[in-house]
């Protein structure tokens, strides 16, 4: 009582009509919206608060006002990571601060508020003619990831639709088929007018009444105070979402129902503003009386028949049923997954025991309309056949088969990378250079594959005389292919390679020697089935690249390449069912590039960018720099490919003693 008069005086002292409040109405319902709270009523005891007319014909009698007697109590609380932000009706209590979207109307009103940094809120009330209960959607946006969001509605509701009603009411969660996690009701205690706030959603819901006014959504989550119970409580409903990440968006869906009774308002709710909704309503009378424990009935009469039950069959209990199945199993692949249907025929020979049975029956008559039956004993002939039964059962499993594929793929851009792999920048007045390098290559392919490559080694190359310079380069190759499906995918090999540059009236021509040998294997996963690959390739490349004489820093290049690749046939190992057979490759193919050069030495400091393209759709990007002394030079690189919609970033290192 204290915490009521403590209410009832914060409301007289606050705001209680503001002009921009709404006002929804039709044949039956008018309720006022309050513009500074987004909740219902027009503030404070100013009517209209909340009104209803059985009649359909829009007399509203503002002594029946739900809201406006007493201390009016109406609003909504938002609990996010364990802290609430609560508006109401009593007191133009407004922690969420918002206001109208759009224009009102007597059938629609939109109101968004929100907290900054915390979340936004948006209220829709939509009363159109001839409807019976107050629609509400509120849509709620989190700024921040929320372990645990919760939402509540809650009323104090003074049910005074005749004489003898007071703000003391009869309240009580689910009627007939709608269970208590989705209905509340208060009913009024003598003309048994009804207000409940309902919704179909299915889990993350529930509702209560609360004797001590509570706005804590978890106290009406939990079910409130009492399944039922009578006094001038206030009734809730409450929502809950976890696991939400910043910007994600929840919508909940309620109604504020009304009825002369229970059943009236429950059948609208499910007929009219939820008509998707499974439950199915019978009139049960009050709430409050269906939710009270019936009388114990009392036996009004019994009778006997004698029947005779004919050709019974059950399984029999001496005889063993015998199953045998047939599983056949038909792969197929397309756009690199494979899917596995499986068609399984089970036969079942059931030995059957067929009985006439001869019972005598007796059926009691309870005082609360229903019956109960019980059989005597039974007089049984049993002769033994056998039922056979057939059933076809389809599954199929599917997954990513195109393991191979990927290799192939990552291989042209390790190629490509091997040339000339710890030469590819640099100058310096020395005639002898031995250089270790290490390179890293991240692809980032299709379908959730991705690679990690690491190239390391050495190499040594010297000037022939001041237009020559020929070298010599070893590299360990390693990779590590990820992807759906796949387990221990990896790749491995050694490169080795020569290189020779000549200068010709300052056109520089490059030319590369290189072979590759490399080691190729993964397993894969589909369903229950299994299968493991084991194979090599071996690869031999010729490349030459013409550059144009220096252009302020800048040198075009024309380039061509012959490629011979050898890579033997390979018969996956594992599961026969998804077993497959990886083709192999013996052919000399050739390409063409184009592409632009550019050095600029600062001091002791160069800087080198280069761009191609070839003629195989390969695109590349690179960028050296490198820090020149007496004896040493060491030079960082970073790129990156394009190829056959996939990229793969290069990162480099490669320090060179001169002498």
């Amino acid at each position: 009582m204290f915490k009521k008069i403590i209410l009832a005086l914060a409301a007289v002292i606050s705001v209680d009509v503001l002009a921009a409040n709404a006002i929804l109405v039709n044949e039956y319902v008018k309720a006022g919206v309050n513009q500074t709270t987004g909740t219902l009523g027009s503030g404070g005891n100013t009517s209209p608060g909340l009104l209803y007319d059985s009649t359909g014909t829009g007399t509203f009698n503002t002594s029946y006002d739900y809201l406006t007697p007493g201390t009016p109590f109406e609003g909504f609380t938002v609990r996010v990571n364990g802290t609430d932000y609560r508006n109401n009706n009593s007191g133009n209590l407004a922690q969420i601060t918002g206001n109208w979207i759009g224009t009102t109307s007597s059938s629609d009103a939109v109101w968004e508020g929100g907290v900054s940094g915390v979340f936004g809120l948006r209220n829709t009330y939509s009363l159109a003619s001839g409807q019976q209960y107050i629609s509400i959607a509120t849509r709620i946006e989190v700024t921040n990831a929320v372990a645990a969001l919760y939402f509540a509605r809650y009323i104090d509701p003074d049910a005074r639709a005749a004489a003898g009603d007071s703000s003391s009411t009869d309240n009580v969660r689910g009627y007939s088929g709608i269970p208590g996690t989705n209905v509340v009701f208060s009913e009024a205690l003598s003309s048994r007018y009804a207000l409940g706030l309902y919704s179909s959603q299915n889990g993350g819901v529930n509702t209560g009444p609360s004797s001590s006014w509570s706005t804590d959504p978890t106290v009406y989550y939990a079910g409130g105070s009492y399944t039922v119970g009578q006094g001038d409580h206030t009734i809730g409903i409450a929502f809950y979402s976890s696991g939400l990440s910043a910007g994600d968006i929840v919508t909940y869906n309620y109604a504020y129902i009304f009825g002369p009774n229970a059943f009236s308002a429950s059948t609208t709710a499910v007929s009219s503003y939820d008509p998707t909704a499974t439950y199915t309503v019978t009139d049960v009378g009050s709430a409050t009386s269906a939710a009270s424990a019936p009388a114990t009935p009392t036996v009004t009469g019994t009778s006997t028949t004698t029947i005779t039950v004919s050709d019974t069959s059950v399984q029999s209990s001496t005889l063993p049923v015998i199953t045998a199945a047939v599983a056949h199993h038909e792969a197929s692949k397309s756009s690199g997954v494979q899917t596995i249907a499986r068609e399984t025929t089970t036969t079942t020979t059931t030995p059957m025991d067929r009985t006439v049975v001869t019972l005598v029956r007796t059926t009691t008559s309870w005082s609360d309309s229903t019956t109960t039956t019980s059989d005597s004993a039974t007089t049984s002939t049993v002769t033994t056949y056998n039922d056979v039964t057939s059933s076809v059962a389809n599954d199929s499993f599917s997954g990513r088969a195109d393991q191979s594929e990927q290799f192939d793929i990552i291989k042209t851009g390790l190629y490509r990378n091997l040339n000339r792999n710890t030469a590819k920048f640099g100058v310096s007045d020395k005639n002898g250079r031995m250089a270790i390098n290490v390179t890293g290559v991240n692809y980032n392919g299709q379908n959730g594959y991705s690679a990690k490559s690491s190239i390391a080694g050495f190499a040594f190359e010297a000037d022939v005389d001041r237009d020559t310079i020929v070298g010599f380069q070893v590299n360990k190759i390693g990779s590590k292919l990820n992807g759906l499906d796949t387990n221990n995918a990896s790749l491995n090999g050694v490169h080795v390679g020569v290189y020779a540059d000549f200068n010709v009236d300052g056109f520089t021509i490059q030319n590369d020697l290189g072979n590759a040998n490399i080691k190729n294997k993964y397993s894969r996963t589909i369903g229950p089935f299994s299968n493991s690959f084991d194979g090599k390739t071996n690869a031999t490349w010729f490349s030459t690249r013409v550059y144009t004489p220096d252009l302020e820093g800048f040198k075009p290049f024309v380039g061509a390449s012959v490629f011979k690749e050898n890579t033997p046939t390979v018969t996956e190992t594992g599961s026969i069912q998804s077993v497959q057979t990886v083709n192999g490759v013996n052919k000399t193919s050739t390409s063409g590039e184009v592409g632009l050069a550019y050095n600029h030495k600062f001091d002791d400091v160069n800087v080198g960018v280069e761009v191609a393209r070839t003629t195989l759709g390969l695109k590349e990007a690179l960028l050296n720099v490198s820090k020149i002394t007496d004896d040493v030079m060491l030079s960082l690189n970073v790129g990156r490919n394009w190829y056959q919609s996939t990229t793969s970033n290069v990162f480099g290192a490669n320090l060179k003693v001169l002498f």
